[in-house]
């Protein structure tokens, strides 16, 4: 009779160090075959939500209160590229505050932080981003839509 020879390999495919997959450094929304945002998020790169142009347009906060909500005008949108909440900046504190309308589970006027806003991580490391191609609208037009 013929001995068998063979080996036992003891090595756990548990226990091996799996490597994470490198997520792209570019990332691309495409719908009904129309590329609608390109982003370029690495990490540790400063993303340039609110310009300086853009923070000279938004009138200080508390300034429109009190006023009729088709004399105020949200002069920057903000979207969350992985669902569809939206937000509508008309006022700033010159920092960190905005006051305008938020579209989220539902419409509401309030106020949102800058930081917050870019401080979100969603899926596949987007991040919030500002409409560059939005023109500034009322709000009593953004509440009814």
């Amino acid at each position: 009779m013929a001995k068998l020879k063979f080996k036992i390999k003891t090595k756990n495919k548990f226990k091996q160090k799996r490597k994470r997959p490198r997520l792209p450094r570019l990332t691309y929304l495409i719908i009904f075959g129309k590329l609608i945002v390109r982003t370029n998020h690495r990490k540790g790169e400063i993303v340039e939500l609110l310009t300086n142009e853009i923070k000279k347009q938004l009138p200080a906060l508390y300034s429109t209160d009190g006023k009729d909500l088709t004399e105020v005008k949200a002069v920057v949108k903000f979207f969350c590229p992985w669902s569809s909440w939206t937000w509508y900046a008309a006022e700033f504190d010159g920092n960190d505050t905005f006051f305008g309308l938020v579209d989220g589970f539902e419409k509401e006027l309030g106020y949102f932080s800058l930081k917050e806003l870019s401080d979100l991580t969603g899926p596949l490391g987007l991040k919030i981003e500002r409409d560059l191609h939005w023109d500034s609208t009322d709000l009593a037009t953004l509440m009814h839509e």
